[in-house]
């Protein structure tokens, strides 16, 4: 306030300096609540500043799109002009989903798989890709550091193929063999570090869009959410598994010569 403040100040009485500082404190305090409110519902709800600039980046393509889509809508454009703004678009989704990965991968599938008849050919055919080559994470900087913080790895696998025979949205899967008398042939799934975090916040993100653009998408949306906590639960998917073996090897369904092979989990 400079010098007229400490003149003025010099002159309040007591009564006034305690009022003003209480109303100083209490604003102090409610701009302090109001922080670790905002930061927790920010950390809560986007997973934190790598969630915020993931759901920036996609906001910067899907809303200025969506204005687009509702431009030539009012203007009843014909259709050669939505052909090209199909097909543009799509190249521009996928090349966005390839950037963010993780649950935008499962969108796109979603799209690829046309969830609730809703998507063109266009784009169908676009995000096909994504159903059975989705970009692998590298071995030997992320899924190798899995590997050993997890399980003592040279003790478990005579042989470990570093090339994934499958990747999908939070994870992939390798050949390898165990450290056994047989060299026991088993596959091997590694989730992404951090993936469950990024994931919930894209789904958020997402789901809001679809709110205002697409609320056909939403039941979908809300449905994937709600799957997550098996997704991630490994444990509980091998269980499952054994379960299922069991049952089928007692129904004879199973087995050598029989009508399928169920992997043995380990």
């Amino acid at each position: 306030f400079g010098s007229g403040f400490h003149v003025r100040y010099s002159s309040w009485t007591p009564q006034l300096r305690r009022t003003v500082w209480a109303v100083v404190g209490g604003t102090t305090a409610a701009a302090g609540a109001s922080a670790v409110v905002a930061f927790k519902y920010f950390r809560d709800h986007f997973g934190g500043t790598e969630g915020l600039y993931r759901a920036l980046s996609f906001y910067s393509l899907a809303i200025p799109k969506y204005i687009v889509y509702r431009y030539h809508q009012w203007r009843q454009s014909p259709q050669e002009i939505w052909d090209e703004l199909d097909r543009e678009t799509s190249q521009q989704g996928l090349q966005k989903i390839l950037e963010l990965r993780a649950f935008f991968i499962k969108c796109g599938q979603m799209v690829a798989s046309n969830i609730g008849d809703a998507f063109p050919e266009v784009w169908q055919e676009t995000m096909s890709v994504l159903q059975d080559n989705c970009p692998a994470e590298p071995f030997d900087t992320v899924i190798l550091p899995i590997l050993k913080s997890e399980l003592e790895f040279d003790e478990t696998f005579a042989t470990f193929e570093a090339e994934p025979i499958g990747s999908a949205s939070i994870g992939q899967v390798h050949r390898a063999t165990l450290r056994d008398d047989h060299h026991t042939p088993v596959v091997v799934k590694i989730c992404y570090p951090h993936v469950e975090r990024l994931l919930r916040g894209d789904v958020r993100t997402v789901r809001a869009f679809c709110e205002l653009a697409q609320p056909v998408h939403v039941p979908a949306i809300k449905e994937v959410e709600k799957q997550f906590k098996t997704e991630f639960d490994y444990r509980t998917e091998a269980e499952n598994l054994e379960l299922v073996r069991n049952n089928l090897v007692k129904a004879g369904l199973c087995g050598p010569n029989a009508l399928c092979q169920i992997p043995i989990p380990h």
